[in-house]
């Protein structure tokens, strides 16, 4: 019996980790500093775009995507949670349309989607902030 039971509380305490932990990263996440972060992310991309520079422009794009993909797993400051996912997961998405774009070194299609992302930028900062 007592294995039985040794064994019950070992399979939850298995299971169960992964939950909690999942639980206080997401407590962990500083909306506000994630937010500095990105424009931070955002200037540097902008400057490596300038410079030509299509290998930085990829990787600051990734890390921007990097920065927002957290943002999805906790409730906005204000506004549906499912307004905010479909803002940050369009975001994302042109992250990952300008990188492709940059693979090409096609300019005009980054110029495009850097200025996308802006836009989303500021239509989250309007309907969340």
């Amino acid at each position: 019996m007592k294995k039985t039971m040794i064994l019950y509380c070992a399979i939850f305490l298995l299971f169960s980790l992964p939950l909690f932990s999942e639980e206080s990263e997401n407590k962990n996440i500083n909306i506000g500093q994630t937010m500095r972060n990105m424009m931070n992310t955002f200037i540097n991309i902008n400057q490596s775009f300038k410079a030509n520079d299509y290998f930085e422009t990829s990787e600051g794009l990734m890390d921007l995507a990097k920065l927002v993909k957290p943002l999805t797993k906790i409730n906005p400051p204000k506004g549906s949670k499912e307004q905010w996912n479909t803002f940050l997961n369009e975001l994302i998405k042109n992250c990952f349309l300008a990188i492709g774009a940059a693979a090409d070194e096609n300019s005009e299609a980054i110029k495009k989607y850097l200025g996308r992302i802006s836009e989303i930028q500021k239509q989250g900062h309007t309907l969340f902030r």
